[in-house]
């Protein structure tokens, strides 16, 4: 988000923008327990790199979701 608005020419966003534009208004972030837990879930139905009949996510494919 950083590297957007400085490519821009605008000042750089503070907490308050990026959560607003990242979750919505009055909308609270997740404590880390459950997201971890929701990305374990995920790990566990995404599909991503295919080898030998065997679909396994990538460290790209779970960061691109997380992303």
């Amino acid at each position: 988000m950083r590297e957007n608005f400085a490519r821009r020419g605008l000042p750089a966003p503070d907490k308050g923008m990026a959560r607003e534009r990242c979750l919505g208004k009055r909308v609270e972030v997740p404590d880390p327990a459950s997201l971890k837990d929701f990305f374990r879930f995920q790990a566990s139905i995404i599909r991503g790199e295919i080898t030998e009949k065997v679909e396994k996510p990538t460290d790209a494919s779970l960061n691109g979701f997380k992303e």
